[in-house]
């Protein structure tokens, strides 16, 4: 349990193999696992975010990605992120193309329809006004925020992605490949949660939902 609070207080894996007396290797072992279950229950909680009246900043961001024991990039994988300025959850999800079909898809699938879409002017992001959300768009090449519209902006989508790139360097290090989805699904569960009590109950709530006699 003392390595799922080092993990529930984001300490970096080798602080909490010091406080607990175990391998890195150890305690990075069972935090996989901890956000494994985070991961099923998430899909048993499954919601989208957003809504009538909210606004919903959308970006992709490009990750490097390492094997094991490698310095070297291996490929670089896209990731779709969102957040509601209102509640700040977010959704974060790998996508393998940043076409207008794939993109769509996956925004109809995370954002509830009503929600006002804020977007740069990738045209991948083209027709969701025609799904049912209101799209504004600030061309990037030109401005940060648009003018006269000091709401149309990505900024805290932005400020997202260099927040997540930074504690994964600092807390992770090197990232393998097939644990970078779930370390995804870490800060979706994390946004959920405004108070560390909120955090603390939900983690114990999804541990004896899915270990009721432990």
């Amino acid at each position: 349990m003392a390595v799922a609070v080092g993990w529930l207080n984001r300490y970096p894996a080798d602080v909490t193999a010091m406080e607990v007396r175990l391998e890195r290797h150890t305690v990075a072992r069972i935090v996989s696992s901890l956000r494994e279950l985070i991961l099923v229950w998430l899909q048993e909680e499954s919601r989208q975010i957003g809504g009538p009246g909210h606004i919903v900043e959308i970006d992709e961001s490009a990750f490097g990605r390492r094997k094991y024991n490698r310095g070297r990039m291996t490929r670089t994988t896209w990731v779709l992120g969102g957040i509601d300025r209102g509640t700040r959850e977010t959704f974060l999800c790998h996508v393998d193309r940043r076409d207008a079909s794939t993109l769509n898809e996956a925004i109809q699938k995370f954002v509830k329809k009503g929600s006002i879409i804020k977007t740069d002017m990738w045209r991948g992001y083209s027709g969701l006004a025609d799904l049912g959300y209101h799209h504004d768009v600030v061309n990037h090449s030109v401005n940060f925020v648009k003018p006269g519209e000091k709401l149309t902006h990505t900024q805290n989508i932005e400020n997202l992605w260099s927040t997540i790139k930074r504690d994964m360097r600092r807390r992770i290090g090197r990232i393998c490949v097939k644990s970078f989805e779930t370390h995804l699904v870490e800060y979706v569960w994390r946004s959920r949660h405004h108070t560390k009590k909120e955090l603390y109950a939900d983690f114990f709530r999804a541990l004896t939902y899915f270990y009721p006699n432990k």
